[in-house]
Formats: structure tokens, sequence, C-alpha cells
């Protein structure tokens, strides 16, 4: 043979045992897999069992797996049995397709019958075709089973009785589970009358359950979502959301639970407003400091107030010399014209006077149609010595916290401090108009009587030796009257600038007004006693006797200036007052001026021709003098002007 023909046949022989090799290790490999099978697995060709792990034994009940393995099917197997496996193996061959049998009765030899469910598929083994076939006894498939449903069981009855409230939901929010403790938290008696219920019916906002579905679709979980929730029973509580997506029953199924945090949430959302407070009353007061006017501070402070508080109506109102209460600022958060106005009646209605002590007053409550009753609080505006006004917020079922009512107390003391440095400063300004004023008033007003008694004093110094006895006597007379003119004045101008800082001493005794009237007469020109009449008598008033002839002859000067020819005063009793009236019959003063003409350095009218003018404080000081002794002074026209001057009466005893 050629030394060729014997290599091809060892190469030939070597490829025959490295096949075999091979084909003895995959057997190998196969049958570690088998014999660590849970299940019982046999490899038969068409009537021999080519191999058997030790869960045959379960089946056939006889020896071991070794002893079983090289025997004929129909000897380890009863004969339907074996005549099955045969036929299987035939059918598998034809088909090359896995045969499966569920629920057949596996007989062996010692006449053991198990009930198995069957899976046979094509193999090869040991380089020959056969057929793998596993037995899983329906006991044991039943059993898992049975373990499995226990074991849910118990997860359910775990999920059921957990404290901690727990649901699962689809997709579109529909609660499939839910336990007593989440049905506890949403106010439900039975945890089984949440099953069908759509989750969203439950949030506040109920866009917020597909905000959150969105994000475990995406994510596939969620974690710590807070979102506020409104109970069955009414109540708004936070929740704290965590939850994954489970897949039951082929369906994805949302499987969470909630925590509640409304304690938490309250708490963090005090904070919130606490800093919301600071900041506003930090606004507020910075406003005060800049502005000079304290009317822009209080017309901006109700609409800070009104966000903080979360009020409907924050009102100011402030306190108007004879009319009371009136309301100077005011801001709503309500659009309605009707809800405005019924919300500012209602506190307006409630509050008409200044709280006597500086905290928070609770106003009456007031129904309100279709909603909750009204509620509001009050509180003064006060200063370092006098109450300014009041702050009140309400709205309906406005119920302020502790820390809101100590806001609003915060934002009246910021609002009464920027009201009386506001008047300080008002009075500084006008104290200082008053000086300059008063520096004007007695370098022009004094010059005209000065000049005067200049000028006759040195017309008497220089010829008074060609003047004759009644010309001495005129111009004695005259430089006594001017003398007279410019102390009158200079009294009116001290008590002027006095009464600016309320330091116009009085001293109030009984005192005859007839008596006064007289004086003041008699030092009159003989001209003007000519014109005048007095009346009446015996009327005494309680009052200082200096600062009511200094009235008395303001009234009778102006009338002298400025009325009729004809001049008459009067002192009567009317309404347990002691009455003093100057009236003469010229043309009076204008409907305009009539007011006016107690104002400081204002005159209704020019004065007659050659009759001087006055500095306009007559009647200025004669109103101030009447009201600092508790009387009152008036104008009014009939017939002709008529001045009226009331002050406390008090009987004068005889002598």
């Amino acid at each position: 043979m050629p030394w060729f023909a014997y290599a091809v046949a060892a190469v030939a022989l070597a490829l025959l045992l490295l096949d075999r090799l091979r084909s003895r290790r995959r057997d190998e490999q196969f049958r570690n897999l088998v014999d660590h099978s849970p299940a019982a697995v046999v490899v038969f060709d068409e009537s021999t069992v080519l191999y058997a792990n030790h869960r045959v034994i379960d089946i056939v009940g006889d020896g071991d797996a070794e002893a079983v393995i090289g025997r004929r099917i129909d000897e380890v197997l009863a004969p339907e049995t074996a005549e099955l496996a045969s036929a299987s193996f035939r059918t598998i061959q034809e088909s090359a397709e896995p045969l499966s049998v569920k629920d057949f009765a596996v007989a062996g030899r010692t006449g053991r019958v198990i009930r198995c469910d069957l899976v046979m598929v094509p193999t090869e083994y040991m380089g020959a075709s056969a057929v793998q076939c596993a037995f899983t006894p329906v006991d044991e498939k039943h059993a898992a089973l049975l373990a499995l449903r226990e074991t849910e069981e118990r997860f359910r009855r775990f999920f059921d009785e957990l404290p901690l409230p727990m649901y699962r939901t689809r997709l579109d929010g529909t609660i499939v589970h839910a336990n007593q403790a989440l049905a506890t938290m949403l106010g439900v008696a039975d945890r089984n009358e949440l099953v069908g219920v759509n989750a969203s019916s439950f949030y506040a906002d109920p866009k917020e359950r597909a905000r959150l579905a969105a994000i475990q679709v995406d994510e596939g979980l969620l974690e710590n979502q807070i979102s506020a929730l409104e109970t069955a029973d009414g109540r708004a509580i936070w929740v704290r959301d965590s939850s994954h997506t489970i897949v039951d029953g082929g369906v994805e199924i949302f499987e969470g639970a909630l925590a509640d945090v409304t304690r938490e949430q309250e708490f963090n959302d005090e904070l919130r407003r606490r800093a919301v407070r600071q900041q506003t009353l930090a606004e507020i007061a910075q406003l005060a400091l800049r502005e000079i006017d304290a009317f822009s501070v209080l017309s901006d402070a109700p609409a800070r107030v009104c966000d903080v508080l979360d009020a409907e109506c924050v009102l100011i109102a402030q306190q108007q010399p004879g009319r009371g209460l009136i309301t100077t600022a005011v801001a709503y958060r309500v659009d309605s014209v009707r809800e405005r106005e019924r919300l500012l009646r209602y506190v307006q209605s409630h509050v008409n006077e200044i709280p006597d002590d500086d905290q928070p007053q609770r106003l009456p409550g007031e129904s309100y149609p279709g909603g909750e009753d009204l509620q509001g609080v009050a509180i003064a505006l006060t200063g370092p010595q006098e109450a300014y006004g009041v702050i009140a917020a309400a709205g309906r079922g406005f119920a302020p916290s502790d820390g809101d009512q100590d806001s609003l107390a915060a934002t009246a003391a910021i609002l009464g401090s920027a009201v009386s440095r506001s008047r300080a400063r008002a009075k500084l300004d006008q104290l200082m108009r008053s000086k300059d004023e008063f520096v004007a008033s007695v370098s022009h007003e004094l010059r005209t009587p000065l000049t005067v008694v200049a000028g006759l004093a040195l017309e008497l110094e220089q010829g008074w030796r060609t003047f004759s006895p009644e010309e001495m006597a005129e111009f004695i007379t005259l430089i006594a009257d001017q003398s007279r003119e410019m102390g009158d004045l200079i009294e009116d101008l001290l008590v002027a600038a006095r009464a600016d800082i309320g330091k116009v001493p009085l001293f109030n005794e009984t005192v005859d007004l007839r008596s006064c009237v007289d004086q003041v007469v008699a030092s009159c020109s003989l001209g003007d006693r000519a014109r005048i009449t007095v009346t009446g008598g015996g009327i005494a008033g309680h009052a200082d006797p200096i600062r009511c002839r200094q009235i008395i002859r303001n009234l009778i000067t102006n009338a002298i200036r400025y009325g009729g020819p004809h001049i008459r005063v009067s002192v009567v009793e009317n309404g347990g007052e002691a009455l003093l009236t100057v009236f003469d019959d010229g043309v009076g003063v204008s409907d305009a001026n009539r007011e006016r003409i107690f104002t400081a350095y204002e005159r209704g009218h020019e004065a007659g021709a050659g009759v001087p003018g006055s500095v306009g404080l007559g009647l200025s000081v004669s109103r101030q003098l009447t009201e600092l002794m508790g009387g009152s002074i008036s104008y009014r026209y009939d017939g002709g002007s008529l001045f009226e001057v009331r002050l406390p009466l008090q009987t004068v005893t005889a002598g």
C-alpha cells in the first residue's frame, strides 16, 4: 500500500477519534446538567433507556438511576406508558418538533402511578438520535402553585395589615387595591370602598395625579413627591408619595405608599409665612423711614398686609377732629365690586372707634350669603403719646394665626410711628413758618405805631415851646393811643407764638364779663366809644380776666375797623353758658371767608378809609384763647356781622 494511503487512513482515524471525544464531552456536559435538574429526566430511543437522573426513581419506584440505564422501556414502565414513550419517539423523529402531554398517568413496574406533565424534545445522545423527556408531577406543580398562592396571601395580609398607607393603582389612576391604613388616611370607613375609585378625586389639584403618573412612566419610579389631598371627610392633608411599577397578570400597576406629612408641611409653611411677614415688615419700615409724608406709607401698607395675612380686605382709618374715624386707605383681594362694598361695610360698621389697648381685637362675626361668615381683627395705630387711628383686616372665614396677629400689631406700631414722625415733622415745619411769620409781622406791623410815636416825640422835643396846651394834650393822646395799640399788637403776637407750641399761660377764675366789656370800651377813643352800645350784665364766666379783655378788645377793634357805624355788645346767659356777642351793622364777611378769618394772618376784607389795617391775628388769637378756656367762638351774619363767644358760666356772688 502506498505511504500516502496510510497517511489518509491515519487522518481519518484521528478525526473519528476527535469526533468521539467531542461527543463524549458533550454527553458529559449534558449528564451534568440533567443530574442537577429538579425534574425527572429520561433519555431514550425507540426501545431502550439511554440515560436517567436520580429523580426518575420517584417515577418508576424501583432501584436507582444506574439500574435503569440500558434497560428496555417496557421493563421500566408499565406497558401503556412504555407504548406512549415508543410512539412519541417515532412522532418526534418524524416531526423534529417538541411534544408535550398534560396530566398523563405514568406507571412504573411496581404499580405506582403518578400523574405528570410530560415535555419531550428531540436530542442526540452517544452519537445517536434520542428523545429527552422531562416528567413534572402534577402534585408537585400543584404544591408549587399552592406555595405561590400562600406567599401571595401572606404578602396580601402584610399589605393589608401594614400601618403604612399603601395602594395599587392602574396607570389611569383607578385604585385596584388599598389597605385599611390608606382608607383611614383618606377618611373612608372601609378599604374596599376605595377599589374602583380614581385616585385623582382625592387630589386638591386633579392634574397633580397625571403629573406624578407621567414621572413614574418615564422613570419607572416615584420618590418622595409631596402633594396636597382632600379627604372624603373634608380634611386637607399633605402626603409624601413613593411608588414603583410592577406587572400583575400582565398589566402594569403602580404600587406605592403614602406618608402623612401635614404637620411637617404646616411647619414649613409657617416658616415661609414668617419669612414673608418679616420681609413685609422690613419693607414697610424702610418706606416709613424713607418717606417724609406718612400718607404714602399708609396708602401702600394695606395691599402688602392683604397678601401676608391672606385677608380679603385691609383698611386703615384715621382719627379726624370732629369727624371720628375716617377711612383713608383700603386694599382688597377680591374683584367683585359688590363683594368689596360688603367687606367695607362690615369693617366700617364694627370699627367706629379706636381700641383701648394696643392688642388685636376680634371683630364680631357676620353671616355671608353662600359662604363662610365674615371675620375680622383690628388694632390701634398708636404713637408715643396718642392713638392716631386703626388698621383692620377681614374676610370670609378669616382666621389669622397668632403669628399673623403679631405681624399686624408690628405693622400698626410701624405705621403709628410713621404718623407720629410725620406729624412731628409737620409741626416742626409749622413752628418754623410761625417763627418766620412772627418775625416778619413784628418787623412790619410794629413799624407803623413806632414811627408815629417816634415822630410825635421828636416834634414835642424840638417844638414844645411853640405848642399850645391843647396841642400838647393832643400830641400826648396820640402817643398814648399808638403805644396802647402797639402793646395790644405785641400781646397778640406773643399769644400766637405761644399757642403754636402750647405754652399760653392761663389763670382761670370767676370773672364779671360786663366789667371786662366796660374796661375795654373805656380804653377806646371818644369817637369809637360813641359808636358802641353795651347791654346786659350780672353774668360771670369761669375764665382768665386778662384773656377775656384781650378777646373783647380784638372783637370790638375788628368791628371798628371793618364793621358798620353802629356796634352792639351784650352779655347774657344762654343755655347754661355765658354768652358775649359783638354785633355791627356792616356788610359782613362772605361765605367763603367765614372760617378763614379765624386763621392767623388772614383778613376777610380790607379796612375802611382812614382806618389802619391789622396783621390778621386778632380773631385767630381770640379763638385760640376761647377754646383754651373751655369755650367757643363763632361768626354768622344776621343783618350784620355777629360774633358769639361762649364761656363756662359761673354765678357772681354779691359783695
